[in-house]
């Protein structure tokens, strides 16, 4: 607890107060007068000493959500608990809301108890810590506004806004070519192929009742299982290294430094990692809602991949991940798609790779290599789809993208890399950070 305010004024008045009375007690002799001097001068301090008491006294109650979108609203709300006597003493509350959360429509409401009302709305994922608390209270003679800060901390996991990028054909558009799977996960494909006895085992939504009423015996309707089982969905989550990585790091720093928050703000959400969480957010919410099975494959060095799944919390798991991934990966995508490849038995597949069939890649870099590993997913029997960000204005034109001299040369110009993973039967769709489509907006 520190000292905010002293009313300087009111503790002046006091003591020039006690300074009369002791003047008239010297004059006139009277004892009883001393003591009434010695008393108004202790006041202020007295009274401190209660505002602090106060404070020692309360407790902090934050009632808020784990989770949520980018540029949602989020409420929060802060209430002080203590004995009633006690709470008409604090004046406000305040939060403290880390850079990228913005606060709005604050307001303190003063009921049967204090609290502290306000709506979040961070404006880029990530993982966030709201707190500490601040508390101010006033002493009851109002000369000395005291504060404290509690450590009521709460962490806020704000997923990517889902961003549906559809690139592809009639096959392969709807879900990035796990449409028909979903049959297959609600129990069967909905093509009839023929009709056997029951066995052990089988759904009862399987029984065909006509033939079971003719035969008199259970009978079973055999179905043609679907092409694709679900969706892998790989991430490039590489760092730039040498010059490159040094020139990206110090146009942040001066970002951070010389812009507005609002500007620099939009900056980070075009930056290509963020583009691709929406992009792969979008891919498992499709997913998701149509009944498919998917997972995140991401770099051994991250500790974030997730195996291939289904349902409500793999979604949100899915999405957690992707809250927290960032460019900061050894591993080029090449290389994690190349160890993956090695591990597509579901008996020794760390990410249940082996359960899944379509593969999505996001990759802000047109690498040779990385078409190389792709063309061995599709000799497995692999369907293979591919955004490729980059960071110009027109997704058609090749010149802005064309790597520099110092670059590495298997770096490919971007209408090139997705002519040549054409020719591999890998569809890749060209999108732009420049895009407000792409944005949490």
């Amino acid at each position: 607890m520190s000292i905010e305010e002293i009313r300087w004024s009111k503790i002046a008045t006091l003591f020039f107060a006690a300074f009369f009375i002791f003047v008239v007690a010297v004059r006139l002799n009277i004892g009883q007068m001393y003591l009434m001097a010695g008393t108004l001068a202790t006041v202020p301090l007295v009274s401190a000493l209660l505002g602090w008491f106060v404070l020692g006294h309360v407790c902090v109650l934050r009632d808020a959500p784990g989770s949520c979108f980018e540029n949602s609203r989020v409420s929060v709300r802060i209430s002080i608990q203590g004995p009633k006597w006690l709470l008409p003493a604090v004046l406000s509350v305040r939060d403290t809301t880390p850079y990228g959360i913005e606060v709005a429509d604050a307001r303190m409401t003063y009921g049967e108890a204090p609290a502290f009302i306000y709506a979040a709305v961070p404006r880029k994922r990530g993982v966030y810590s709201l707190g500490p608390v601040c508390v101010y209270a006033m002493d009851p003679m109002g000369m000395v506004r005291v504060k404290r800060l509690y450590n009521t901390l709460h962490k806020l996991v704000v997923y990517p806004k889902p961003v549906h990028c559809h690139p592809f054909d009639v096959h392969a558009g709807d879900g990035f070519g796990v449409q028909d799977s979903v049959s297959h996960h609600k129990g069967g494909s909905s093509e009839f192929h023929s009709t056997r006895e029951y066995s052990d085992g089988d759904e009862l939504k399987r029984i065909h009742w006509p033939s079971t009423a003719r035969r008199g015996r259970l009978v079973v309707v055999e179905r043609v299982d679907p092409p694709h089982e679900g969706l892998l969905i790989a991430l490039d989550l590489e760092r730039p290294v040498g010059l490159e990585g040094l020139l990206e790091g110090l146009s942040d720093i001066a970002s951070f430094l010389f812009l507005e928050e609002e500007v620099y703000l939009q900056r980070l959400q075009k930056k290509p990692v963020d583009i691709a969480a929406r992009i792969a957010a979008g891919a498992a919410q499709h997913s998701f809602s149509e009944g498919v099975a998917f997972g995140l494959l991401l770099p051994d060095d991250t500790g974030l991949s997730v195996p291939v799944g289904s349902g409500e919390p793999h979604y949100y798991r899915v999405l957690e991940a992707l809250a927290r991934v960032e460019a900061d990966s050894g591993e080029p995508l090449w290389q994690v798609l190349s160890s993956a490849l090695q591990q597509l038995r579901p008996s020794e597949s760390r990410f249940g790779i082996g359960a899944t069939d379509s593969l999505l890649f996001i990759t802000d870099k047109p690498d040779s290599k990385l078409l190389s590993i792709l063309q061995a997913w599709v000799e497995q029997g692999w369907l293979c789809y591919g955004v490729l960000i980059h960071e110009g204005t027109n997704a058609s034109s090749a010149e802005d993208h064309a790597p520099s001299p110092a670059q590495d040369q298997e770096i490919l110009p971007p209408e090139q890399f997705v002519l040549q993973a054409a020719a591999h039967g890998i569809k890749v769709r060209l999108v732009s950070t420049q895009d407000p489509n792409l944005m949490p907006n």
